[in-house]
């Protein structure tokens, strides 16, 4: 609980180091802020509802189709 707010769930963290979270909609909908750890600091971010999901994902060069390093698709042609 930061101030007055009430919290239902963390879903996750934010490149950035903020902690994605649901507000408790008491009267309402849910929210879905964004809330600065260091600071303390909440960013709401206008997206409201009944149900928030996050999924997590790690961006990575490895190249998955490819064949002695270089892609097909950008193979370039053999004019020999």
């Amino acid at each position: 609980m930061i101030g007055k707010q009430r919290w239902l769930t963390v879903l996750g963290s934010r490149k950035n180091g903020d902690v994605l979270m649901v507000q408790d909609g008491l009267l309402g909908p849910q929210e879905l802020v964004s809330c600065d750890i260091k600071s303390r600091q909440i960013k709401h971010l206008g997206l409201h509802g009944d149900l928030f999901y996050a999924n997590t994902y790690m961006e990575s060069l490895v190249a998955l189709d490819v064949a002695d390093g270089v892609w097909k698709s950008h193979a370039r042609p053999n004019f020999s």
